[in-house]
């Protein structure tokens, strides 16, 4: 009889997901989506340990001539699965995250960790209030930089939280240069930017469906904060149908005469209409991309490893394999590799 009551729900929601044009866009969109390490696990795949009282949670990965370098974002809250609650001691305003340095030799065997050293920067800057979240790391000039969004929670609440981007200089362990970066379009919170150097100079993707894209010159001297003023370099107004409601996630790779990266999908409609009953999905999607921006190729969305929330926030492409890292339900921070055939296969399921 239960089986039957629980059937009968089920037909009845499927309904109704049918008549909502966006939900229905959701709905297929985690339904299809094949989780790819799970019938075909990845060639190498680690969890990140971090040292740490605080729990890891995104992170991102370059490469570099010894290896790979991690940048891993610590938190100090801990996030309900189905109902995405965040709780911590103090509340809100008490929120913080750390970001951890970890090297890997080429084997992907770690060799060192160590917590990054803000100096003093962060406490110049008020807008980084409550820490330095979700970076994405990219080589510049033979440096390590990363673009963060700095997090600054004004209320006992939710109700008022901006977050504004930063970009920083990484030399070992220490940051030795930050800039925060206006919003473009004014927003109080910005997050999910995409860093690529191209011609010299370093821009992000702000809008991952209609690639919207905006150089940021740096200052001569980064040691002192100061602000950066987004400068405009392109957009594809049509965009691409496809990418619609997709968002940053990865930095991006130079491959193949064009750029690579990974896009992220929030299912907010779905969750919203269960009532917050069932995981909030995030699923990924690999882009390749010409110079101009133009998308040649495109994957599937897809999972990693399971249906639920799952976030890469890095890519590297090389001659023999791809890796990515991600976090898992916002709790467990892996890196995982596989073989550049399979990549390429996965990527150009969908060709313009």
């Amino acid at each position: 009889m239960l089986k039957r009551i629980t059937s009968m729900v089920a037909d009845a929601a499927r309904v109704w997901i049918s008549s909502q044009p966006a939900l229905r866009r959701e709905y297929n969109i985690v339904r299809e989506a094949a989780v790819i390490f799970s019938d075909h696990p990845p060639e190498k795949r680690i969890v990140v340990d971090i040292p740490s009282n605080y729990h890891p949670h995104n992170l991102s990965v370059a490469q570099t001539d010894l290896g790979i370098l991690a940048l891993v974002r610590t938190v100090n809250y801990t996030l309900s699965r189905f109902l995405q609650r965040i709780t911590v001691a103090g509340g809100p305003s008490s929120v913080d995250s750390e970001n951890w340095v970890v090297h890997f030799d080429r084997d992907m065997n770690i060799k060192s960790t160590e917590k990054l050293d803000e100096g003093n920067f962060r406490k110049a800057i008020p807008e980084a209030k409550n820490g330095l979240e979700d970076p994405r790391i990219f080589i510049f000039d033979k440096q390590i930089y990363a673009i963060w969004s700095a997090s600054n929670v004004r209320s006992k609440d939710w109700t008022d939280v901006r977050n504004t981007m930063v970009i920083g200089r990484i030399e070992g362990h220490k940051i030795t240069g930050l800039c925060l970066v206006s919003s473009p379009h004014g927003q109080r919170r910005e997050k999910n930017w995409m860093p690529f150097v191209r011609d010299g100079n370093i821009e992000i993707v702000y809008d991952a469906a209609r690639m919207e894209t905006y150089a940021l010159p740096l200052p001569h001297d980064m040691t002192q904060p100061s602000r950066i003023e987004p400068r405009a370099t392109g957009i594809l107004h049509e965009g691409a149908e496809e990418l619609a409601g997709f968002c940053g996630s990865s930095q991006l790779i130079e491959w193949e005469n064009g750029y690579v990266f990974v896009v992220h999908f929030a299912c907010r409609k779905l969750r919203s209409a269960s009532v917050k009953f069932m995981p909030f999905y995030y699923l990924s999607q690999l882009v390749h991309v010409d110079r101009d921006m133009r998308p040649l190729s495109m994957s599937r969305p897809f999972f990693f490893e399971k249906k639920g929330t799952e976030f890469c926030a890095g890519l590297i492409v090389d001659a023999n394999h791809a890796t990515f890292s991600y976090s898992i339900d916002d709790r467990v921070s892996v890196i995982a590799r596989m073989t550049i055939d399979r990549f390429r296969k996965l990527v150009t399921q969908v060709r313009f």
